[in-house]
């Protein structure tokens, strides 16, 4: 079974690293630190995530999946409420003229059931999960446009 490393075929790394493989065993230190480990894990949590969590910036038509065109906002509804989702996007079918709508929800629970967002809800959900495993990260951005990111 081959292994993989960013999308290449390990012994290639492997062949271009063994100069410094051997320095390394000379020298003795071969565990990493918890730091390391830690700061690995993250990678992978970020990559993961990327993959699991949908980037809805033009959101498809919930009738046929064709492509939407926004209509502006609309007044959200009590069951959106509930999860804060001050926000409703409008979308409108190009085909079927079914419109869409699109909350834009605060509560990272519910973004654990949609999974799908844009930068807010992205960095909401993010930050919930850093948080789960112990990392120390709070949402920082000016929280009425887009620009929210997860800190340290």
């Amino acid at each position: 079974m081959e292994q993989y490393f960013a999308g290449q075929n390990a012994k290639q790394f492997e062949e271009k690293l063994r100069p410094f493989i051997s320095q390394i065993r000379l020298e003795g230190n071969l565990e990493p630190t918890k730091a390391e480990q830690d700061h690995a894990f993250l990678i992978q949590l970020v990559y993961w995530f990327r993959r699991s969590f949908k980037w809805d910036s033009d959101p498809r038509c919930e009738g046929c999946g064709s492509e939407t065109i926004n209509q502006g906002l609309d007044t959200p509804i009590p069951s959106e409420l509930q999860y804060g989702a001050f926000r409703v996007e409008l979308y409108s079918c190009r085909y079927c003229l079914r419109t869409t709508r699109c909350p834009r929800y605060n509560d990272p629970l519910k973004l654990l059931e949609t999974r799908s967002g844009r930068c807010g809800e992205w960095a909401n959900c993010f930050t919930l999960y850093c948080r789960a495993f112990g990392y120390a990260t709070r949402l920082v951005g000016p929280f009425l446009l887009c620009g929210i990111h997860t800190r340290d």
